[in-house]
């Protein structure tokens, strides 16, 4: 019954093509291709996931070793520019276990850090607020990016507080820099390049003083603050006899302390700065004197 009817049909459709002249053959055809290639792109259409942006504003650098993680994994993504950076995403369903799995993998190394380029484009109609906050902005992702390139550091995150400028010199606020450094494996800095770090940022924003500055490791053992910008003042006082004598005893320290919790976190897992006050002010001196005795009667 079913195949009579199916039968009937193909030949009333046969015999409706036949009677068709060639024009109508044609636009018939192309209709045909048209609903078919319509079925097909729906279908694969369909069946693409809904995307979700995982990181943007990436450097060259971070994007490259995204993708290569991502294809190593066998995980679908899209790789986009976005303004002078670029954007990765993968599926929405994925996104937040594919960045738990990539911050396991210290990705992205820098963070998405942007710079000056923010203000490549021409934006009509910024307000002063938007523009101090952008040059903020770029101006600590600047001084991340100089540090990140030092010996031993591989990742800089700088956070500056820059208050607004005020007409009376009484009431305006000084500014502040924070700067968290982690560090390459079996790395220490000395105190030479941390004060460096901390002159270069001082440098750079200002009404910005090397006191205000605050530097700290990816473990949070601070590395520098107020207290060791104002010891550089008073190390000049020092002759070279007592600052040599400063940095023995903070050589001293600095090993022991080092030692003993080695034996409980690992070598290689600690990094201790000491700052040794020695109070030189008063001075003990012990003297013995001899004298002959006397001659016997």
């Amino acid at each position: 019954m079913a195949s009579g009817y199916f039968q009937r049909l193909r030949d009333e459709g046969r015999t409706f093509y036949l009677k068709l002249t060639r024009p109508q053959k044609w636009i018939l055809g192309g209709a045909s291709a048209a609903a078919l290639t319509a079925v097909v792109v729906a279908t694969i259409w369909l069946q693409q996931p809904n995307w979700s942006t995982l990181y943007a504003d990436l450097s060259s650098k971070d994007a490259g070793q995204m993708v290569a993680w991502l294809k190593e994994n066998k995980i679908p993504y899209q790789l986009n520019a976005q303004g002078q950076g670029a954007a990765v995403q993968v599926p929405a369903d994925r996104v937040h276990d594919v960045r738990l799995q990539m911050a396991a993998q210290d990705l992205p190394r820098e963070g998405g850090v942007v710079g000056f380029e923010l203000f490549d484009q021409d934006k009509i109609g910024m307000t002063n607020r938007v523009f101090d906050m952008n040059y903020q902005r770029a101006l600590a992702g600047e001084l991340s990016r100089t540090i990140m390139q030092m010996d031993g550091v591989e990742r800089a995150r700088v956070h500056l507080a820059i208050p607004k400028k005020q007409i009376f010199t009484d009431l305006q606020e000084a500014s502040t820099a924070s700067i968290n450094l982690k560090l390459s494996p079996l790395t220490q800095l000395n105190e030479t390049q941390v004060k460096g770090i901390a002159k270069l940022v001082a440098g750079s924003v200002p009404g910005l003083e090397q006191k205000n500055v605050t530097i700290t490791d990816g473990e949070g053992n601070l590395l520098f603050d107020a207290e060791m910008a104002d010891g550089k003042a008073q190390a000049a006082l020092l002759n070279q006899e007592q600052l040599n004598l400063q940095k023995q005893v903070e050589a001293e320290i600095r090993g022991n302390v080092e030692q003993m919790l080695s034996r409980v976190v690992g070598r290689g897992r600690v990094n201790v700065q000491v700052k040794a006050l020695l109070d030189f002010d008063r001075e003990e001196s012990v003297s013995k004197s001899f004298s002959p005795n006397d001659s016997p009667n």
